[in-house]
């Protein structure tokens, strides 16, 4: 009998958590953009021109090349957050992050990729990650 109860507390425990995640996923003002990121590590710098994608063209070791995304909020006030995913996730920074928009306000961020010194030569990529949510 005590097993049988057992069950029906962890299918109850289950349905409960389910429920919670449907309802701050699907119920949250929240927009989610994927920007693809691409660099190549080389024994010489070189431009890029894709705007397909955030190119870096090609860094050497050590270097460091810069980007810029421009933001322009809709018509209510906004909180951005910006993640970095991917092989070269760790060696993106970002000049802010988790701000807030008015409406209609525009801000240009700079994401810059460094380059470690021991950073193997070859293609490296990821996906920056923008996060918008009202904030009303």
């Amino acid at each position: 009998m005590k097993e049988k109860y057992k069950k029906i507390l962890l299918v109850l425990v289950f349905l409960s958590a389910l429920c919670t995640y449907i309802i701050l996923n699907f119920l949250s003002e929240q927009k989610i953009v994927d920007y693809k990121m691409q660099l190549t590590v080389g024994n010489h710098i070189g431009f890029d021109l894709n705007t397909s994608v955030i190119t870096f063209g090609m860094v050497t070791p050590s270097g460091s090349a810069v980007r810029h995304l421009d933001l322009k909020n809709g018509e209510q006030k906004n909180k951005f957050q910006i993640l970095a995913f991917g092989d070269m996730a760790s060696w993106i920074k970002l000049s802010e992050n988790n701000f807030i928009l008015q409406p209609y306000e525009k801000r240009t961020l700079n994401i810059t990729a460094q380059v470690p010194e021991n950073a193997d030569l070859g293609n490296y990529s990821g996906t920056l990650r923008v996060i918008i949510e009202n904030y009303d």
